[in-house]
């Protein structure tokens, strides 16, 4: 694992694919599909004129706005952050005897990208909103109650 979760700086996301799962810890910012949009509200809030494109740095350099026609090669960049199940329940049940705290924000994702049906579910509970920063057609969700279903947490691990 590149990154351990350290949320809510470090967070792990769940990413649905052409019907493949894939897990990812990494910082949260790498996940905001729209910056474009991310950029507009920040120019709308100090009234500044609204811009058409941004450049974006690092690994999201070419992915300013990610959907599912370019998430294959940007997976690809960011292969480094990919993680498997076993490796967070590992980290987490080994944070867990350690620091005899509750891991579950650790284990759970904070947010799960489902590129299938363009749909953006955020269980992040701090200040960001990143449900609203998506591409055009896309939904986005903010579950406030922070209970990632079960059933999806089965499934992407292949149960």
């Amino acid at each position: 694992m590149k990154i351990e979760p350290n949320y809510p700086g470090e967070i792990i996301i769940l990413v649905k694919n052409k019907g493949k799962y894939s897990w990812f810890v990494s910082d949260k910012e790498l996940w905001i599909l729209d910056l474009v949009k991310l950029e507009n509200a920040y120019r709308q809030k100090q009234n500044l004129p609204g811009i058409q494109s941004v450049q974006a740095d690092d690994e999201r350099m070419g992915f300013e706005i990610l959907t599912e026609k370019n998430v294959e090669h940007f997976l690809e960049v960011v292969k480094n952050y990919k993680v498997s199940y076993s490796e967070l329940k590992e980290f987490c049940d080994l944070h867990n005897e350690i620091y005899a705290d509750c891991c579950l924000e650790r284990s759970e994702p904070a947010f799960y990208i489902n590129f299938d049906e363009k749909s953006f579910h955020s269980y992040f509970d701090e200040p960001g909103s990143y449900e609203y920063y998506i591409p055009d057609n896309w939904r986005g969700y903010l579950h406030i109650d922070r209970n990632v279903p079960k059933e999806l947490l089965l499934e992407a691990m292949g149960g």
